[in-house]
């Protein structure tokens, strides 16, 4: 496939991130640059944020949506933030 074509349907990502990532940094954080990144290349995003209120275990439906995913992505980051 060549650069910045899309495919028929767009690819499902996983966003995997833990919630400090959400908020940091304040003024863009490094979730929200990664979601921009995936809906500008034209696909879909799946993560926590998007998953509603149910009866199961929340770890087993996240387990059972990344494995649904082709394509998950696991944000990390340095094992402390730096403070603002």
């Amino acid at each position: 496939m060549v650069a910045g074509m899309r495919r028929d349907s767009p690819l499902r990502i996983f966003l995997g991130h833990t919630s400090d990532l959400r908020e940091h940094p304040r003024e863009r954080s490094y979730v929200a640059a990664a979601e921009a990144a995936v809906m500008r290349a034209g696909h879909a995003i799946s993560n926590m944020a998007y998953f509603a209120a149910r009866d199961t275990s929340p770890a087993d439906y996240c387990v059972a949506e990344v494995a649904r995913t082709r394509h998950p992505m696991l944000l990390r980051a340095a094992s402390r933030l730096p403070a603002e």
